[in-house]
């Protein structure tokens, strides 16, 4: 249809929503597909009590407040509250949330995929075991070796107090061989 006043078309059934070289069949096809993207996207969306727009719940306590209207309102039952750090609804023992301000809060520890965890067994038991088994007794053939090499070539005074060292460095690299993993 066209305006006799300032002679701009538009649709008969749909008046101005689609650009009049646009069929409405088309118009219709792509509202329809965008509508169905929308329902996917907001199945967990909730209407806000006073001006029905779509709120979406990412976390938190069920104290919602609509950013269109500033409503706020109960997420579990959607009535309207008010505005105060607890509200009345969820203290009241009458209430239906009473007590429920913060439930659903409790967030699930979210395991790693079960591949991940293979792999990273594997390439323990892979590398990790090995290279223990054999910097192990390396480790204990070649610190007392070091030990005496050290002791031969000193002076006596040199040899208490390089003793002492050793003797200091033996405690630290029992604790950090046998005890560290532990933890």
């Amino acid at each position: 249809m066209t305006c006799q006043k300032c002679d701009t078309k538009y649709c008969l059934y749909h008046s101005v929503a689609h650009p009049i070289d646009e069929r409405c069949e088309a118009y219709e096809s792509r509202t329809l597909k965008e509508d169905k993207l929308n329902q996917e996207v907001t199945k967990d969306a909730k209407s806000c009590p006073r001006c029905k727009y779509l709120i979406e719940k990412s976390g938190g306590c069920n104290h919602m407040k609509c950013i269109k209207c500033g409503c706020s309102f109960c997420w579990l039952c959607l009535q309207e509250i008010e505005d105060t750090p607890i509200p009345s609804h969820f203290k009241e023992g009458n209430s239906a949330c009473a007590g429920k301000q913060f439930e659903g809060m409790e967030s699930e520890m979210v395991m790693p995929p079960r591949w991940l965890l293979i792999i990273i067994v594997l390439f323990g038991c892979i590398f990790a075991i090995p290279a223990l088994c054999i910097a192990l007794p390396m480790a204990l053939i070649c610190f007392p070796c070091l030990w005496c090499c050290e002791s031969l070539s000193m002076t006596s005074q040199d040899q208490r107090q390089c003793t002492f060292s050793n003797i200091l460095g033996s405690f630290y690299f029992l604790f950090f061989v046998f005890f560290v993993p532990l933890f």
